[in-house]
């Protein structure tokens, strides 16, 4: 028997009792006009011995080959015209024809039923078997019976316990009492695709609406919620009814069942007792049920080709009633995130294939992918059209079987239009669209409108025909398109008015496609649908994640040690640590949660190493408290952290992403009235107070370091406390060499080398010389606040697994990679510079993670150890702007009150950038001498690659080839020695140059040359 369901989980324990009835006379079967086959079933029950005994008579169509199915019942006999056979069975089926005018099948069977029990699976949670008898209930729904393959017309007649109540697929019901029992006959004139048998100990209750009689079967516990039930029923068939046309049958039911079902059938719904408790149902499911008495229980699915009916009930019943309620781009969005999290490419099958669900990824597929379809479609035929072929659709296929071709010619018959390139690419393709969007050139047409132009790309192995929705915001207002896409690239034409400020595509999600990866959220479905799961337990209370691991087993992860957790495991899955991280972990797993206190808290975080897959953490300090949550994890898929107490869920929430697929085009034009500048000693005054103060800086713009001059000039001659500057330019390491050099220990040039300024910053050391030697000349103590440029190069061309035992010994345990607005940013600055040596953003995203945690590590180190200080940090814009950088990472760490200022003459500032901008006067930097050359470095030779036309190298005679030996007689040995050396010429000095020049056909010759004097020069040259 075809029934439809949606998915519950709930465990549910019922006893077997026993009790006994005679089987009633059997009856015969009515004519049939059609010949289309007729099936009458007398049955009874025996409970004491949970057996049923029955009979079927069968009509057999004239000269037609007809396919029994008899499952798992037993054959007593079968006889054809009234002689007995003995039929051959193969996979508990046999075919037999009828010929001449006896076309009569009789088939006497039983079935014994073992004792009532449970099936558990990790996909499943706790179910009970579709067939029991007790007497609490007996529901007989798959294999009790003979059934015929494909459609046919069956009756039922049924013996049931006296004190129960039954219920069957039936349009009228006739009810005849004996001393022990009930005879209930069940007429149904439809052809079916089978039959079902639900009874048991219910209070029922009636109501007429329309023509159509409603009722509930309770048990006496549940007798309140009936009335709530039927009522809501009377809504959905009125809805239905006016969107598909009358309702297909005589009777609708909604029937409670001890085991924890959720199935809709011919006049009736079958749902689990606990379900129907559920105070959400009643207006969710209930009304899915109600609607495949259309689709699936009415107009029948085709099993050759594939199941429409799930997909299309979802979209008319679940995400109707969200849409109704002004959430239907939300639940749709949820769909996608559920497709992109458990269908992947091993585990995806066309939607033509899809039959039914049998777990997550064919859930997403028929029902997700289904309903999308449907969206689509009336999309791109229109409302009123779609609603048309719907009624036209359900009128012609009642009681007849249909499947995807069927729907194709109708609603193309509607819409007068070929939809077989729609159909065939949604239904017979296993990827979806993946789109991206570029910007191209602005013309100006005149008129004071201008026209943009973008292309649409599809990274897919061929391209979809899509309509895509396009909203475009400007100065002047919004602009919504919908654009046909049919190619791998497609431009776009837009004229606006105003300055394009944004473009996102199908921010609605309108269309069955791949997420972008900020609109992809780290949830826990992410982590349940992951292909490569691992799981790590912790180093100490392990006992109490014992069954959760055994839980977790089941569901497809993989344990892992902190010691054999390997780059490659992570690289290519997702990661679950339960309870503290071990020390290895810690970088991965960021902040430490809260502890639950009695109960168990989830968080989701993106996987820094795995951008694909995701880092999970469970913690809880009791076993119990997870054993309460085993079973319901998965109905949390859509949320990123969750918190349980005693089994409830008390807190919930989902990390913010972006809404459709995003492309930033121009930064509003921001000003500001001349009255409501601030000279600088003002700002001075309002941040004189904060512990923590950010000055941002473009790093070559002399007047950015001037303006952080003053401002650490006007906060040390206010003496309200002891102020230290903090500078992005030098590294941890060199801390020791720094405090040196403002001791007085040891010359400027010897600080320089010590530190490998020169080497690991390749800004000139003029435009910070001033802040330096203010620095030292006012006690001022000076921070090296960076990592080591080893380690985040190497990070930024291979990932932080790449990192030795020594090297991640260097880098902060407490690392927080959850900040998707900061990683977005990011990565339009990655894309905007192509040619950077780093190839992989997640890589790149990793090490300015790193660079930032340091940093703000640093500063809390300082703050930490030195109670009422300030410091004053200086960084580049982009570490500290929106606080998305170090600000918010040291906050984190220390709950500072802090202020960012930013100076805005290489950025335009933006709202919420900083808390003040500075706009500084342009300052000529100091002279810094320059030779004029572009050089190569290997193998501890700098050779002159390029000699700049009118320089100083190219005046004294200097040529491309010349291997560089010493500058003023000391060896120059890398790109660091001469920049040292010419750091401390002076204009109009002169230098002496010991060169070495390559011979071919001659010997090498090395000699001295006089470059100089230095002068200032009207453009900049490499060293």
């Amino acid at each position: 028997m075809k029934k439809t369901s949606y998915f519950l989980s709930l465990s549910l324990f019922l006893l077997a009792f026993l009790t006994t009835f005679d089987p009633p006379a059997w009856s015969e079967v009515s004519k049939n006009k059609d010949d289309m086959p007729a099936v009458s079933i007398d049955v009874a029950l025996d409970i004491e011995n949970r057996l049923i005994k029955g009979e079927a008579s069968i009509q057999l169509p004239m000269e037609k080959p007809v396919l029994i199915h008899v499952g798992s019942v037993e054959l007593d006999r079968v006889t054809l015209a009234g002689r007995t056979i003995n039929p051959s069975i193969e996979e508990n089926s046999f075919i037999v024809a009828a010929s001449g005018r006896n076309r009569f099948l009789r088939i006497r069977f039983h079935r014994d039923f073992r004792p009532l029990g449970l099936m558990s699976s990790a996909e499943n949670d706790h179910t009970m078997t579709d067939n029991f008898i007790g007497t609490n209930g007996i529901v007989l729904l798959d294999d009790w019976c003979p059934t015929l393959d494909g459609l046919a017309r069956y009756e039922l007649k049924a013996a049931v316990p006296k004190d129960f109540r039954a219920i069957s697929e039936a349009d009228a019901v006739k009810v005849e009492s004996r001393e022990k029992t009930s005879i209930y006959i069940f007429e149904f004139h439809h052809p079916r695709t089978g039959l079902s048998l639900v009874a048991g100990p219910y209070q029922v209750s009636l109501e007429r609406h329309k023509g159509i009689e409603i009722a509930a079967y309770f048990f006496p516990e549940d007798k309140e919620l009936a009335w709530k039930y039927i009522d809501k029923a009377k809504y959905y068939l009125d809805l239905y009814e006016g969107l598909l046309g009358p309702y297909p049958f005589k009777r609708f039911a909604i029937v409670e069942n001890r085991a924890p079902t959720g199935y809709g059938l011919p006049t009736y719904t079958l749902l689990g007792q606990e379900v129907t408790r559920l105070p959400f149902i009643v207006n969710t499911s209930l009304g899915h049920e109600i609607l495949h008495s259309w689709f699936g229980n009415s107009v029948y699915v085709d099993p050759q080709e594939g199941n429409w009916s799930e997909g299309l009930t979802t979209y008319l019943a679940d995400h109707l009633y969200k849409e109704q309620k002004g959430q239907g781009s939300d639940y749709r969005y949820r769909l996608l995130v559920d497709y992109q999290s458990y269908v992947h490419e091993d585990r995806t099958i066309p939607l033509a294939q899809f039959k039914f669900r049998i777990d997550r990824p064919s859930k997403a597929i028929g029902y997700g992918k289904g309903m999308m379809l449907f969206h689509m479609l009336k999309q791109e035929i229109g409302e009123d059209a779609f609603n048309k072929a719907l009624k036209k659709f359900v009128l012609d296929y009642r009681f007849k079987m249909a499947g995807w071709s069927e729907l194709e010619a109708v609603f193309s018959d509607i819409c007068k239009k070929d939809l077989s390139v729609f159909f065939d690419q949604w239904l017979e393709r296993k990827d979806v669209p993946l789109l991206t969007i570029r910007k191209g050139n602005i013309t100006y047409p005149g008129s004071g409108l201008q026209n943009l132009k973008l292309t649409i790309q599809q990274d897919t192995e061929s391209p979809y025909s899509l309509s895509v929705p396009l909203v475009l915001e400007t100065t002047s207002g919004e602009v919504r398109r919908i654009v046909r896409v049919n190619n791998e690239r497609e431009s776009v034409d837009i004229k606006i008015e105003g300055q394009p400020l944004s473009v996102t595509l199908d921010p609605g999600y309108d269309l069955m496609r791949k997420l972008d990866p900020p609109e992809f959220p780290p949830v826990l479905s992410r982590l349940l649908g992951s292909e490569h799961k691992f799981f790590v337990l912790p180093l100490q209370g392990s006992e109490i994640y014992g069954q959760f691991a055994v839980f977790l087993r089941s569901l497809g992860f993989k344990e892992k040690s902190s010691d054999n957790l390997t780059g490659s495991d992570l690289n290519k899955g997702s990661l679950l640590i339960l309870g503290d991280p071990a020390p290895g972990l810690e970088r991965l797993a960021g902040a430490m949660m809260p502890g639950p206190g009695s109960g168990v808290i989830i968080t989701v975080r993106e996987n820094p190493i795995n951008p694909a897959g995701v880092l999970a953490l469970v913690k809880t300090g009791s076993s119990r408290q997870l054993d309460l949550i085993l079973k319901k994890l998965a109905h949390y898929g859509r949320y990123s952290t969750l918190m349980f107490k005693d089994g409830k869920l008390v807190e919930k929430d989902t990390t913010d992403t972006q809404n459709g697929i995003c492309l930033d085009l121009q930064t509003e034009i921001m000003g500001i009235a001349a009255s409501d500048l601030s000279p600088i000693d003002r700002i001075i005054r309002e941040i004189s107070e904060k512990q923590v103060i950010y000055i941002g800086e473009c790093h070559d713009s002399f007047s950015h370091h001037m303006a952080q001059l003053r401002v650490i000039q006007g906060l040390d001659d206010r003496r309200d406390r002891s102020i230290a500057v903090g500078m992005e330019m030098f590294q941890r390491p060199f801390q020791d060499v720094l405090d040196r050099y403002l001791d007085g220990q040891i010359d400027e040039k010897t600080f320089l080398k010590e530190s490998e300024y020169l080497k690991r910053w390749r800004y000139d050391y003029h435009l910070y010389r001033p802040i330096i030697e203010y620095c030292k000349e006012h006690d001022i103590p000076v921070l090296a606040l960076n990592l080591p440029a080893e380690i985040s190069k190497k990070v930024a061309r291979k990932g932080l697994e790449s990192l030795s035992d020594e090297e991640l010994k260097q880098v902060p345990k407490d690392l927080d990679w959850s900040n998707t607005v900061y990683k977005t940013r990011l990565r339009q600055i990655f894309e905007e510079h192509p040619e950077n040596e780093v190839r992989n953003f997640d890589d790149f995203y990793q090490a300015q993670v790193l660079w930032d945690e340091t940093m703000a590590q640093s500063v809390h180190d300082y703050m930490n150890n030195n109670p009422g200080h300030q410091l004053v940090v200086l960084a580049g814009n982009g570490h500290i702007a929106f606080g998305d950088g170090i600000p918010s990472r040291t906050y984190r760490r220390g709950k500072y009150d802090q202020a960012i200022i930013a100076n805005v003459t290489c950025n335009n500032p933006e709202q919420d950038m900083a808390d003040f901008f500075l706009l500084s006067p342009i300052v000529q930097p100091p002279f810094s001498a320059r030779l004029g050359v572009i050089i190569n470095e290997e193998d501890n030779r700098v050779a002159l690659k390029k000699i700049m036309h009118n320089s100083p190298a190219q005046k004294s005679g200097l040529k491309s080839g010349d291997l560089l030996l010493s500058f003023d007689g000391e060896p120059v040995k890398d790109i660091s020695d001469l920049k040292l050396a010419l750091l401390f010429k002076k204009e109009g000095d002169t230098a002496t140059v010991e060169v070495k020049r390559i011979k071919r056909f001659a010997r090498d010759k090395v000699f001295e040359v006089t470059v100089g004097p230095f002068k200032p020069l009207k453009m900049s040259f490499h060293h």
